[in-house]
């Protein structure tokens, strides 16, 4: 990594939502990408796990803030059970187009992995559109299954084992 890119990496702070001001700046986030950008309903882009996440155990959201913009998220929805059957879901992930190809997502990323470990969780789940497989498979993740559409986008299954 050269020195201008430390340097942005230094600036870029992960949060865990934990209020109604940071859940704003992660919705704008996945508005832009999600909906003005790729076209998915806006219906389908807000759902309960978005009600105050702060407040139960079903969601936690992230929002990454370089500088004094935010730029990205991500969130996890969590299983019912914590057995070794079922895994968590990495969901939302986006990066404000502008801010793309500076490994930002890589980090979003493994900030949600480390917040999982620290669970002990051991996999994590994700639903990939196929443009960001390789990616994900930078990642660690194996895809499985057949493409499917999701809001109208081709998505994939895939999934890490964090042992």
């Amino acid at each position: 990594m050269n020195f201008s890119n430390k340097k942005k990496l230094d600036l870029l702070k992960i949060f865990t939502v934990t209020d109604s001001k940071l859940l704003r700046e992660s919705l704008k986030i996945r508005r832009n990408v999600f909906v003005l950008e790729q076209g998915c309903p806006e219906d389908e882009e807000i759902d309960d796990y978005d009600f105050q996440p702060w407040l139960n155990s079903t969601s936690t959201h992230f929002v990454a803030k370089l500088n004094d913009l935010y730029i990205g998220t991500a969130r996890i929805i969590f299983p019912q059970t914590k057995d070794s059957s079922t895994s968590p879901l990495i969901q939302r992930v986006a990066i404000l187009k502008e801010f793309r190809g500076n490994n930002y997502g890589y980090y979003i990323m493994q900030k949600t992995h480390n917040f999982l470990i620290e669970r002990e969780f051991k996999t994590a789940e994700l639903s990939a559109q196929v443009y960001a497989i390789k990616f994900y498979e930078k990642l660690g993740y194996k895809s499985y299954g057949d493409i499917y559409y999701d809001a109208g986008i081709e998505h994939k299954t895939m999934k890490i084992n964090f042992d």
